[in-house]
């Protein structure tokens, strides 16, 4: 189980580094003033910050 979980980590951190080099490539991370004006972009980030909190939450109860 072990081995299978460290090919998942791998692959999980091969793949957000290529999209992240991706991302950098076609625009700055300070090119973001678009991004913020568009509702559907604020209710996507909101969401995954409300899910890395309710997750972290749930692992200090546990």
């Amino acid at each position: 189980m072990r081995a299978v979980l460290t090919v998942i980590c791998l692959a999980i951190l091969v793949t957000m580094s290529w999209a992240t080099g991706r991302a950098i490539v076609v625009r700055s991370v300070f090119d973001n003033g678009l991004l913020l004006a568009d509702p559907w972009f604020v209710a996507t980030l909101c969401d995954a910050y409300c899910g890395f909190l309710l997750f972290w939450c749930w692992v200090d109860y546990r």
